[in-house]
């Protein structure tokens, strides 16, 4: 997040949003040709990772507490276990988004929304306050990811597309812009 995020920091509106998307069809198309970046293998190109770990909490976890599984795929209700755990994530990031509103970074987050050379003006530092928007942005996106691929127990370039994001758009811009329950 930071690193796309430190270049397209002096664009404004429509630009930066049209800028972080045109970075949304970058990336994976250089996902997909990551089978040969300087002669290694990094991301195995267009057959993805395959297969990852499910969840777990590991043989030694599981013997000291034996309602945690030691891995979810070996469970028979393992979608439980899942649903469970997406649901734990879902509400974290509610916590922590809604914590983030309402702190004094939330707040220079507003100014800044609502206008930009005002929130200069009061001696907001643009450039940090929206890296930081940046960067806890992606912390999230990751995670969320993360916890896709291993639900799915492997990943491809495919996965990912432009109507995707697309769609994520438009449920923020219908939710409401700095609405936490909207979106």
């Amino acid at each position: 997040g930071i690193v796309i995020g430190l270049p397209t920091l002096r664009l404004r509106g429509d630009y930066l949003a049209i800028v972080t998307l045109g970075f949304g069809e970058i990336i994976p198309q250089a996902v997909n040709n990551g089978d040969d970046w300087f002669g290694h293998n990094v991301t195995n190109g267009p057959n993805g990772l395959t297969p990852i770990d499910s969840l777990g909490f590991g043989v030694s976890i599981h013997n000291a507490a034996s309602f945690l599984p030691s891995s979810y795929r070996l469970e028979i209700n393992s979608a439980d276990y899942y649903y469970w755990t997406g649901l734990g994530l879902v509400l974290f990031t509610l916590f922590c988004c809604i914590r983030l509103r309402d702190s004094r970074l939330g707040r220079a987050w507003v100014a800044i929304r609502e206008d930009e050379i005002a929130a200069a003006a009061m001696g907001i530092p643009l450039m940090r306050t929206k890296t930081w928007a940046y960067a806890i942005g992606a912390f999230f996106g990751g995670a969320a990811g993360c916890f896709y691929a291993i639900f799915k127990s492997s990943t491809f370039p495919q996965d990912f597309s432009l109507n995707i994001s697309i769609a994520v758009l438009c449920m923020v811009i219908l939710g409401g812009m700095g609405n936490v329950w909207g979106v």
